[in-house]
């Protein structure tokens, strides 16, 4: 991917600051877990969020490139974004399963996005 001034023409977005805006509001995901039925959350709080948009060559996905759930032509990739040195709060959410729905706050810490490595963390319920 490289740099690029303005998103995608075939992007459902009209514009780069409605991306940014839809992107902002959601700040907090969950993926799967070591378990079928668990889920690990991570919120990231931005108070200075900027994001430019990339041009990008190449899309795979071990999750989306599945045929069973996503038959060929159901998805398309939309655009990508990139964030850089923005100071971040991470806050890692309790891990939810499918049958509790329920997140809970469990660490926070700074998180300088340039230097920030993926990491799988997981909580408890102690105190």
């Amino acid at each position: 991917a490289a740099r690029a001034d303005v998103l995608p023409a075939r992007s459902i977005f009209p514009s780069l600051a409605d991306a940014s805006a839809f992107f902002a509001a959601g700040s907090l995901g969950y993926s799967p877990a070591a378990r079928d039925d668990e889920f690990d959350g991570l919120e990231l709080i931005t108070p200075n969020w900027q994001v430019a948009p990339l041009a990008v060559r190449r899309v795979t996905s071990s999750y989306f490139d599945d045929p069973n759930p996503f038959p060929p032509g159901s998805i398309e990739f939309d655009h990508a974004l990139l964030m850089r040195d923005r100071p971040v709060k991470k806050r890692f959410q309790l891990e939810m399963t499918r049958d509790e729905g329920q997140k809970q706050h469990c660490s926070e810490a700074d998180l300088p996005i340039p230097k920030a490595q993926v990491q799988r963390f997981r909580c408890d319920n102690r105190s």
